[in-house]
């Protein structure tokens, strides 16, 4: 059983209808009043923006009044009252109330209901956070690993470019260093001499090469 005053409060109840007692030891007619959270723009009679208002006026005579209420926020077994506007639930099935205004002498009571402990914020703020920095520490990671892969990748190129390029001068090198001539003996023109001539020779003209006697002569080599 959850006792309230006159402030806002978000419950839970067991069940399939919240039981609602209102204890009246006012000897006066008077009006209470409560609230219930609805939707942003929603209107009601004596409850401010936002809520769906129940509200009845006591009279000396009834000492007790009860008031169920289902998870439709329909208001049951009543004919002389009604919830203007329309209660909204939240995922859990809590809603939200709000007393709003009460007899001095009245006790305000939920039978079946318990409030809701507002963790849920600072529990999704500190995942969040949590969440928000692994995912920055991941992204610094992931830049690392990048920048990191470019550089190696980039240092690769520049040594490849300057081995392409000595072995390049190398071979050029090579190629433009003079290569030495050798001839063989067939561009040789070899020149024989004779050491003597013919002891006479009267008719040059009808000498014959047979007629010449030659002896051992020195060869000489001349290179065109």
């Amino acid at each position: 059983m959850l006792r309230l005053k006159c402030d806002e409060v978000t419950i839970t109840f067991t069940g399939p209808e919240l039981l609602i007692e209102i204890d009246n030891h006012d000897d006066q007619g008077n009006v209470f009043v409560m609230c219930f959270k609805s939707y942003p723009n929603s209107y009601a009679n004596r409850c401010p923006k936002g809520y769906a208002s129940l509200y009845y006026w006591t009279t000396e005579n009834i000492l007790s009044y009860r008031y169920f209420i289902n998870r439709k926020g329909e208001l049951l077994y009543a004919t002389l009252t009604l919830i203007v506007g329309k209660i909204v639930f939240g995922e859990d099935g809590s809603v939200t109330l709000l007393v709003h205004k009460l007899p001095r002498a009245c006790t305000f009571r939920l039978l079946n209901a318990q409030k809701v402990i507002q963790t849920t914020t600072t529990t999704t703020t500190a995942q969040i956070t949590s969440t928000t920095t692994l995912i920055k520490k991941a992204s610094y990671n992931t830049v690392y690993f990048v920048v990191g892969g470019l550089a190696i990748l980039l240092i690769l190129i520049i040594v490849f470019i300057v081995a392409y390029l000595l072995w390049s001068k190398k071979a050029n090198t090579i190629n433009n260093q003079a290569v030495p001539i050798i001839q063989s003996d067939d561009n040789i023109n070899q020149c024989w001499v004779a050491d003597r001539v013919p002891d006479r020779i009267s008719d040059i003209s009808g000498t014959k090469l047979s007629d010449v006697r030659s002896g051992p002569a020195n060869s000489v080599m001349t290179q065109h």
